[in-house]
């Protein structure tokens, strides 16, 4: 199911949920019991659906909860399609990963459920909600029946409408970098924020990582790597959430020339999902019969997670819209040059001080936030058409010449 389809859902039906069971919930309330114990809980399942970039930024929150609750097991729920980062980095074992198909309505429906009822079996002490303001997940915790329910709150944000659903509700600060609000949830345990590590763990490669990207590279059509000095990565691709964050490929083009022409030793490799492999051969074949087309090779749809590390790993440089493959490729520590345009660098940068976040500051940005629903009456994105391929060029440089410097 398409982004646009789960939020008609969660705004229409999610609505009239929340009400029945803040009904339910508040003549439950007359009849008190013994809250949940905090201090010492046992189980722990935290929920975050969408965005594997999100995902990554609450990593140090859950680092965090592993730090001070080392003998709480802890769950995960998000969509299939993120199942596979958690479990790399060792904070919730595969076993405890809770998964939802979101590929079909029908499918939707059943995975939740399925999900529901092994979240009903594990007697939790606590859920997280690290959604913002999602009803479904809100839903979802309160069927799942903890101890407690923690979770983002409007307070007086109008329109909201997710009813009265929550134990424990957490001031949503939008001033702060995603990384520190997610931290805020962890006040019920007695966490500060404080207390989050300066860093977010490293990922290794997989072993034999380099032979592996050179048998993609040969599917590819790459025949001469050894001419080849300095491999940067790109991704043109922004997921499905906001395609407003796209920069335009006619400036992908321009970009891809200015860092080819300007080196004869540079080879491009195109990343993404395998529904993006078109969208990369699309750029590709912008291209076409010219010598430069035998230095850019379209990867997308060859790599999943652990690939996408291992590529980080391999190569030099990453240059990213705003997605999920930026916030991935902090967890490896490559320079990395990031496009943002309707949404703030100041709250989504990744992580990490290999990062280099570009945006522009006109007066219209940023215009998505979680307040109007990561919604925008914008069908002209300046902000990112008047960010120019020859300044992200000019941020290339710099980093290849550090990179021959230590070698």
């Amino acid at each position: 199911m398409t982004i646009k389809w789960l939020r008609l859902l969660d705004y229409w039906i999610g609505r009239a949920l929340c009400t029945i069971v803040t009904g339910l919930l508040w003549i439950r309330r007359l009849f008190p019991t013994k809250g949940a114990e905090l201090a010492h809980p046992r189980s722990i399942l935290l929920i975050k659906l969408f965005g594997i970039g999100s995902i990554v930024l609450s990593l140090p929150a859950i680092q965090t909860l592993r730090q001070h609750h080392p003998q709480a097991t802890l769950h995960f729920l998000t969509f299939r399609s993120n199942a596979q980062l958690l479990p790399l980095t060792g904070m919730v074992a595969p076993e405890n990963m809770l998964t939802i198909d979101n590929s079909s309505a029908v499918r939707l429906l059943r995975s939740g459920l399925h999900a529901l009822l092994q979240a009903r079996r594990l007697h939790l002490d606590a859920v997280v909600d690290l959604e913002f303001f999602s009803r479904f997940t809100a839903l979802f915790g309160r069927m799942a029946r903890p101890g407690a329910l923690i979770g983002f709150h409007g307070f007086h944000t109008e329109g909201l409408k997710r009813g009265n659903l929550l134990d424990y509700s957490i001031h949503f600060n939008s001033t702060l970098h995603t990384s520190r609000v997610f931290m805020t949830l962890l006040q019920p345990f007695g966490i500060a924020s404080e207390s989050a590590p300066k860093a977010l763990p490293r990922l290794p490669p997989a072993p034999h990582f380099r032979e592996n990207i050179a048998e993609w590279l040969r599917q590819a059509g790459c025949q001469t790597p050894a001419m080849i000095r300095h491999w940067i990565a790109i991704n043109p691709h922004c997921g499905d959430l906001v395609l407003l964050r796209k920069w335009p490929i006619t400036h992908f083009q321009r970009l891809l020339t200015l860092l080819l022409e300007g080196r004869a030793d540079i080879g491009i490799v195109i990343i993404g999902s395998a529904h993006e492999y078109q969208a990369g051969e699309t750029l590709r074949q912008l291209f076409a019969s010219t010598p430069l087309q035998e230095r850019l090779f379209n990867l997308a749809g060859k790599t999943d997670v652990q690939g996408l590390i291992d590529l980080f790993h391999w190569a030099d440089c990453l240059i990213s819209n705003d997605s999920g493959p930026a916030h991935v490729a902090a967890l490896t520590g490559i320079p990395s040059i990031v496009l943002f345009g309707p949404e703030s660098a100041t709250l989504y940068r990744p992580l990490g001080a290999q990062v280099r976040a570009l945006q522009l500051d006109l007066d219209c940005q940023p215009c998505l936030t979680i307040f109007n629903g990561k919604h925008s009456h914008c069908t002209d994105n300046r902000c990112l058409m008047e960010l120019l391929p020859e300044v992200v060029a000019q941020e290339v440089w710099p980093i290849l010449a550090h990179k021959e410097h230590r070698a």
